[in-house]
Formats: structure tokens, sequence, C-alpha cells
């Protein structure tokens, strides 16, 4: 039996209808599709730099573990996957450092259940492939957002953290929120979800509010799936613009290939996206 739930991410609020585990990956199940699928993952990862792995047993250390899900799932979500890398310059991806794209089932950190997870200092990422919203459009945008989100975590490390002092921190971006603001991780008050409708000024969604990076993070997502959004929010808002143009200009001065040119393209390109796959697609 499927079980509703109900979980907030990204600024979206999703109700979900969980797998009841029935077929979760094994390795002696649909071998040759099983193989099909690595050779799929495998080309991906010679072509952008790093490892591209679909999870086939659990996983678990002190802070994250994971769950191995259907080989259907992996081979729907892996598309997307190609869909979403290719619209990111090959030596941008490269350069944020990325070792590892572990493709999932239930994602846990410490106990708290994600659907994407960046561990930047491991250059890791993990994705729940599964699809959890019973709406296409929204699933379509949802798979993209998470992924881009993630991968901007892996982005801000490099920009911001300090090796030898082993801290993050960006006071410029703190600077252009109001005086008195404080994230919710530096204990300011923690929003009430309203996913892109979130009312403060200077925050594209109530998810913005919960660190600098993830205010970052989410605002690259959806720059790069939505970027009409974004662009009707900045309007009236100018925190809000004067993020979205520092993030571009820091993205500019130090990646080959995230300059104007590419927002502009994005910006004719976005509505390109397509649905999951109806069915279960063939491999290449």
């Amino acid at each position: 039996m499927k079980t509703p739930t109900v979980f907030l991410s990204f600024g979206l609020l999703i109700v979900a209808n969980l797998s009841d585990g029935s077929r979760l990956a094994k390795a002696d199940d649909d071998a040759p599709n099983w193989q099909r699928l690595s050779e799929w993952t495998r080309a991906l990862s010679e072509k952008y730099g790093f490892e591209v792995a679909t999870a086939r047993e659990p996983y678990a250390d002190k802070a994250t573990k994971y769950q191995p899900t259907t080989w259907e799932s992996y081979v729907s979500f892996v598309p997307v996957l190609e869909e979403s890398l290719g619209r990111l310059p090959v030596d941008f991806l490269k350069a944020a450092g990325l070792r590892k794209l572990v493709l999932c089932g239930e994602i846990e950190h410490y106990q708290i259940k994600y659907p994407g997870l960046a561990e930047p200092l491991n250059s890791l990422i993990y994705i729940d492939v599964r699809a959890l919203i019973s709406d296409k459009i929204q699933q379509m945008i949802y798979d993209r957002s998470r992924l881009f989100h993630e991968f901007y975590h892996l982005v801000d490390h490099d920009l911001c953290y300090n090796p030898v002092s082993r801290a993050y921190s960006d006071y410029a971006w703190q600077g252009l929120n109001a005086a008195d603001f404080r994230y919710v991780i530096d204990g300011g008050e923690r929003p009430v979800n309203s996913g892109l409708k979130e009312p403060m000024p200077g925050f594209l969604t109530s998810y913005c509010r919960q660190a600098i990076g993830e205010d970052k993070s989410e605002i690259f997502a959806w720059l790069i799936v939505r970027p009409d959004l974004v662009e009707a929010k900045q309007a009236d808002d100018r925190i809000l613009k004067a993020k979205v143009d520092s993030l571009k200009e820091t993205l500019k001065k130090k990646y080959p290939g995230m300059d104007d040119k590419f927002w502009l393209d994005n910006q004719k390109s976005y509505h390109n996206m397509r649905p999951r796959p109806q069915g279960v697609p063939k491999t290449p």
C-alpha cells in the first residue's frame, strides 16, 4: 500500500506517494537492463568528469544513509539528468569539483529526509530519483530544480570556503539583506512555507531564509529552471535583484561560459524542458 507523505523542499510543498519498496534494485534482477543503464551512466561520467552512480544496495555512515530504488526509476530519471547537465557549460561543471553523483531512493541526513543532498567537503551529491509528484509539469520542474540546487552548493563551496580556517563565509551576500535580518541557521525566525509566494523582500522562496548557502542555491536553481518567475519577482524587489546580479557577476568572473550570453540563451531555451518519458524509456 502506498502512503501519502507531505514534505517541503526548495520552496515547493509536495504531496508524495512513496513506493512500498516491493521492487527495489537487486543485483540479480533484470541484469541486461542494469548493464545498459550502467553503460549510459558511464558515458555521462566520461563526458563530465565525475562518477554517476546508481545505488544498488542500502548505504549508511554516521551522518547520511540512502536506499536503492527501482530500475525503472533510475531509467526514467537519467534522461532528465542528461538534459540538465547539457544546460550548463562543461568547464563549469568540471570546475565545481564534483567527484560523484549518486542516484538513489530515500535519503536521510542526521535522521531528516531530503530529496537531494550535497556534501561539498566530500565532493558528493545524492539525488532521490523517484517520481514523487503526480502532476507531470511540477515533477519536471522539481526534478531539475533539486539537481541545480544541490550542484550550486558545490559551486558555493568552491567560492566561499576557506580551507585554511575551514570556515564558510560570504559577508558581501549577508550585506545585501536588511540590516536586522538573520537566517534561520543563525537564530532567525523560521518561515511558514509559502514557496514562491514568499512575502519577505529579498527572498525568492521561503527556503532561501534557511541559510546563505540555501539562499544562493535556490536563486541559481530557479534562474536555470524558471528565469521568467525570477525576473517577475525581482522587478519589484531591489534586494532580490541585487542578489541575482551579484550571483551572476560572481559566476561570470570565476567560471568560463557563465557569462551574459549563457543567461540570455537560457532565457530563450528553458521552456524546452520535457517531462519524464511515459513508461520505461529505452537506454541508448
